[in-house]
């Protein structure tokens, strides 16, 4: 089973058995953690590089994952500013799975 963490999807995850992936969502794409036989979490994989990904879910029908990367953007600064000083406009959005 995978587990995710980010900041918009689930924040729980029950399983009879260990977890032995976890998918890290960050401001620069996705992170895999996998367990090793000795117990250790060791990263193996990235994904979606250059994208902040604000929120990760799982389906747990088809075991898709889903990744919803934010759309946060700096507003253009005033003249005489350095750039990137204005003001940061973002939209958050938490996604969620639901069986019929």
């Amino acid at each position: 089973m995978a587990i995710g963490l980010s900041h918009g999807g689930t924040n729980v995850y029950s399983s009879k058995e260990r977890a032995r992936q976890l998918w890290v969502a960050t401001k620069d794409g996705l992170v895999l953690y996998e367990r090793a036989d000795d117990g250790k979490w060791r990263e193996t994989r990235r994904a979606l590089r250059g994208q902040h990904i604000s929120s990760i879910i799982f389906e747990p029908n088809s075991g898709s994952m889903f990744a919803d990367r934010s759309s946060a953007r700096s507003a253009p600064a005033r003249t005489g500013e350095k750039p990137g000083s204005g003001a940061i406009t973002a939209s958050r959005f938490t996604m969620s799975t639901a069986s019929p």
